[in-house]
């Protein structure tokens, strides 16, 4: 079907697809591990000023426990953004790690 001269551009058009994605999913892997370091450095922070702001709410007047409610539900949202990262980020990961793993397949 493919001349020998097709069947080398196509073998070789393989090789150089997967060095590609060993690439990328090196440089992705590398990226996760940054980043999965990074946030279980933090991610108690979030809790412990959840943990603060209940304390001293009572402490203070309405607009400024209000002020504080309003700021922890940011600090909220800025967690779950960054844990959402982290895991997007695995998900990459492992689904380049199949791609991978396919166009092993494919070249044998």
């Amino acid at each position: 079907m493919f001349s020998k001269k097709e069947k080398s551009s196509v073998k070789e058009l393989h090789k150089k697809s997967i060095m590609l994605c060993k690439d990328s999913v090196k440089e992705i892997d590398e990226l996760y591990d940054d980043m999965k370091s990074s946030y279980e450095d933090i991610e108690t922070i979030t809790a412990e000023f959840l943990d603060f702001v209940n304390e001293i709410t009572p402490a203070l007047n309405k607009e400024a426990a209000l002020k504080m409610t309003v700021f922890s539900k940011q600090i909220a949202k800025i967690d779950q953004c960054a844990r959402n990262g982290v895991r997007d980020v695995r998900d990459i990961l492992r689904n380049q790690k199949k791609r991978l793993a396919e166009i092993n397949n494919d070249l044998k």
